[in-house]
């Protein structure tokens, strides 16, 4: 009774991080990618 509880919060969260992740690591590389063109 109490595996069947934690199951269904996981692939939640792991659904929101995806996402978010996703669309973090783009950006921040985008940003880092024009600070390392105006340094040169």
């Amino acid at each position: 009774p109490s595996f069947p509880r934690p199951p269904p919060k996981p692939p939640d969260a792991e659904f929101d991080f995806k996402p978010d992740s996703e669309e973090e690591i783009p950006v921040v590389m985008n940003d880092r990618d024009e600070f390392d063109v105006s340094n040169d």
